[in-house]
């Protein structure tokens, strides 16, 4: 598989005493994958997404999206990628129809509206308002925003936070469904259930340094010499993260809600 987003040694500070943020990050995500950056708060997956969306400059690296840097190619990036950030706001008195034909009107060749509002099972609530939505229903209709314009790459930061388990499983399949028609997608989550469960691979920073890396499945038996910690139960990516980095990955979502 061809790589979609290609990062050599990532650097990123802000302040004139030039501390890094990022300390040198290299990775590749292969068209199709779901890829998942994970760590703690701080850690840098933020500005590293940031990055990757052109949103803000790197102070040194390489970061190139389809073989194009963003400094010369941005027009044509833009159109290849979406992204649903951790909170998203739109007038709540808009109707969900409204909302993603608006999205769509940005884009020479978009997705039918009625078809993926349906597809995302928001066909009952097309002339409802946006702010009379539950918290679920809300993320469905901003993931259809995402994705109206028939993007390659899209972007989801912690996207299912503060749903309840059902709105959480349904979005799952939603991803999973894109990724399988060959949307490529970056996920950052605080859900190490999630990330098992949509991510093909993973990226685990730490204070703005590559940690841990590759299939989930691979990283918890590097981490483990003996994959069953406590009887009956195996070991999980939380674990994992509790392990490499020294945090609570429950108290993080606490914290960072």
């Amino acid at each position: 598989m061809s790589a979609v987003i290609d990062v050599a040694d990532l650097k990123k500070s802000y302040n004139k005493n030039n501390t890094l943020v990022l300390k040198g990050l290299s990775f590749q995500v292969k068209k199709g994958q779901c890829f998942g950056l994970l760590g703690p708060n701080g850690a840098g997956k933020s500005t590293t997404l940031e990055i990757l969306q052109g949103l803000k400059k790197p102070t040194s690296g390489k970061v190139s999206l389809f073989g194009m840097d963003w400094k010369d190619n941005e027009k044509q990036i833009r159109m290849k990628i979406g992204g649903l950030l951790q909170s998203n706001n739109l007038y709540g008195r808009t109707k969900v129809k409204e909302a993603v034909r608006l999205f769509a009107s940005f884009y020479k060749d978009p997705m039918d509206v009625d078809e993926l509002i349906e597809r995302f099972g928001l066909t009952d609530k097309a002339n409802a308002w946006l702010d009379s939505l539950s918290g679920g229903q809300k993320q469905r209709v901003f993931l259809a925003m995402t994705i109206v314009g028939k993007p390659e790459l899209i972007f989801l930061d912690e996207p299912t936070t503060g749903l309840d388990p059902t709105s959480r499983q349904s979005f799952w399949e939603i991803i999973k469904s894109l990724k399988e028609e060959g949307m490529t997608v970056i996920l950052t989550t605080h859900y190490m259930d999630e990330a098992d469960y949509l991510c093909d691979e993973l990226l685990i920073i730490e204070q703005g340094k590559i940690i841990e890396s590759g299939t989930p499945d691979a990283i918890i038996h590097r981490t483990f010499t003996d994959p069953v910690i406590r009887e009956p139960r195996k070991a999980t990516l939380n674990d994992v993260f509790l392990k490499l980095t020294g945090h609570d990955i429950l108290k993080q979502e606490t914290s960072h809600a």
